[in-house]
């Protein structure tokens, strides 16, 4: 990683990201979001991106999760203006609307999501075992069938 000396870190702090933040990209691919980990805390933004900020009581894992449905793709996708480039202006992105629930359902919500995308996670990597044993006891029936060993 590379540092930046006191004066430009004063200069950009408004592009200074923290772990309860999100980031959203802004210009080129619009939309994608992220929560930022504990060790990039206080990293700097390219100007392509932006971060939320959120007011007490409101979770960034929350909102990430909004950020990850088709209602809020819709609404940044609607909010694009395409010229060279994509680009969602900042002002823009402030029409997006999102359903909030009280602290304690968002804290529900995010366990809930969090655990139902570990079980496809599971399931996913237990599809892919199975397929990749299946193509192997394919490739060793071929082989034998080609040896003649097959009766």
């Amino acid at each position: 990683m590379r540092f930046l000396d006191a004066d430009t870190q004063e200069l950009i702090k408004r592009y200074i990201i923290r772990s309860d933040d999100l980031y959203i990209s802004i210009a080129g691919t619009i939309g994608k979001t992220g929560i930022v980990p504990p060790e990039l805390d206080g990293a700097n933004l390219t100007e392509n991106a932006a971060r939320l900020v959120f007011e007490a009581g409101v979770s960034n894992e929350y909102v990430y999760l909004f950020s990850r449905t088709t209602d809020f793709q819709d609404q940044a996708g609607l909010n694009t203006r395409t010229a060279a480039q994509s680009k969602l202006a900042l002002s823009r992105l402030s029409t997006i609307t999102l359903p909030m629930a009280e602290s304690e359902g968002q804290t529900d919500l995010v366990s809930r999501m969090t655990a139902i995308r570990d079980v496809s996670m599971t399931l996913a990597a237990m599809y892919t075992d199975k397929i990749n044993r299946i193509d192997a006891l394919r490739q060793s029936l071929l082989q034998k069938a080609f040896l003649g060993e097959l009766t």
